[in-house]
């Protein structure tokens, strides 16, 4: 838990911020970043207001160390508690380029395309009517489409980009598509494939309404980067021989949101290398291995 302190403390601390002497500063640091999400708006006003280099330097790392913790803890929680909300697993993600993200914007956004799916779904609807109907509203109402020109940009890796561009890449066109399917209670799942992202529809047994996730019981896959196109493992067959990937069963089988949520973190880590944002990649690397579950 972090330290509470009183507001003439830690200002007795930021002051001290540009101590010349590293061993006396590295303590200094250490007690601030104790104070936790309580520092954040004291941090920032002096970043504001900084004009010195090398402090700004300090309190940009502090800040840093801080939203790194924080979202070390509630990925944590979210991968042990909350891991059936991919929706949450996916903004906690772009907290980590936009700590300020407005989460209940978000929400509210998925929220509304829910209700315009589910207004034109019917209970007696085969699974393949109501694919269909996902993939006229996303591809067709809301023209969701792939970056043409980048299919590795970073920016199209955040939801909220996503939804405000109506552009992205394999994974996070499949992240968008998966929160609907799933809020839709339609057995959505998924799939790892390398270098690419397809989601499985699993069957569902009959007696207990379980969802049944062997590659055997998927009834078929779907590519949200071509419009929501249906196919079957022949054509995971097909794309693994034209990569020269070797056949695996995980390329095939419906993987967990935690996998989901840890594809897209490695997926960011690259992009931020990509981008030359070296720190950021390497912050996010340890993150990832923190949290390999």
């Amino acid at each position: 838990m972090a330290e509470q302190l009183p507001d003439n403390e830690l200002h007795a601390l930021l002051s001290l911020i540009d101590e010349p002497n590293e061993k006396i500063f590295s303590s200094i640091a250490d007690r601030i970043f104790a104070l936790g999400s309580t520092a954040l708006p004291y941090l920032n006003h002096e970043l504001e207001n900084c004009f010195t280099p090398f402090i700004e330097t300090r309190l940009k790392d502090l800040i840093d160390r801080i939203l790194t913790e924080n979202l070390y803890q509630e990925l944590t929680n979210w991968i042990h508690f909350g891991s059936h909300d991919l929706l949450k697993g996916s903004m906690l993600l772009a907290k980590f380029q936009y700590p300020e993200l407005d989460e209940m914007r978000v929400t509210q956004t998925i929220g509304q395309i829910t209700q315009d799916i589910w207004i034109e779904l019917s209970d007696t609807m085969l699974t393949t009517d109501k694919i269909r109907v996902i993939n006229h509203i996303l591809f067709d109402d809301l023209n969701l489409t792939p970056n043409p020109k980048n299919a590795y940009a970073l920016q199209d890796l955040f939801i909220q980009q996503v939804l405000d561009t109506k552009r992205g890449n394999a994974l996070s066109l499949g992240i968008v598509y998966l929160i609907l399917g799933q809020a839709l209670k339609i057995p959505l799942y998924g799939v790892d494939l390398p270098h690419h992202f397809i989601l499985a529809c699993a069957r569902i047994e009959p007696t207990t309404g379980k969802h049944l996730l062997g590659e055997e019981h998927v009834s078929f896959y779907i590519n949200p980067f071509y419009k929501g196109m249906v196919f079957s493992a022949k054509e995971i067959d097909r794309y693994l021989g034209e990569a020269r990937l070797p056949i695996k069963q995980e390329y095939y089988t419906p993987c967990t949101n935690v996998r989901v949520i840890m594809r897209l973190a490695e997926d960011m880590a690259k992009a931020y290398e990509r981008a030359g944002n070296h720190p950021k990649a390497e912050t996010l690397k340890r993150l990832i291995a923190l949290l390999e579950v």
